[in-house]
């Protein structure tokens, strides 16, 4: 949700704020599909499946657990957590649109991990770099 809010201080302090750099973001186009109907069925859809491993939704199961597996479960839970195909079909989709709308430059990386700046970092601050040379 950090994405709207970066959203609202630029319309709020255009004269200040140039640009905006997003990693992973959530547009408002995403969230007018993720209508509280649809994220009431996910989460009976998640609990009846007994997935509790959503972040900030659903506890961890630590029966029979070690501290190291708990720690490693909550390690394995958020890398695999979003490529943008897990969260919603529309995930991708939207960014793309809203850039387009935006008029703004969208750089993707084909890879499967949700903390994407502990694996891709290198190449994104390349990409950042190259992105800001060109507009200061």
């Amino acid at each position: 949700m950090s994405k709207l809010e970066a959203i609202r201080w630029k319309q709020k302090y255009s004269d200040d704020i140039m640009t905006i750099i997003g990693i992973d973001m959530a547009t408002p186009l995403f969230y007018q599909t993720w209508t509280n109907k649809k994220i009431l069925r996910t989460l009976k859809l998640a609990k009846k499946l007994k997935l509790y491993k959503i972040p900030n939704l659903y506890p961890l199961s630590t029966r029979c657990l070690t501290k190291n597996e708990i720690h490693q479960q909550k390690l394995l839970m958020n890398r695999n957590a979003s490529n943008g195909k897990q969260i919603d079909k529309y995930w991708v989709r939207n960014q793309q649109e809203f850039a387009k709308i935006m008029n703004a430059k969208l750089i993707s990386f084909d890879c499967n991990y949700h903390y994407i700046h502990y694996y891709k970092s290198n190449d994104m601050v390349k990409k950042i770099l190259k992105f800001v040379d060109k507009i200061i």
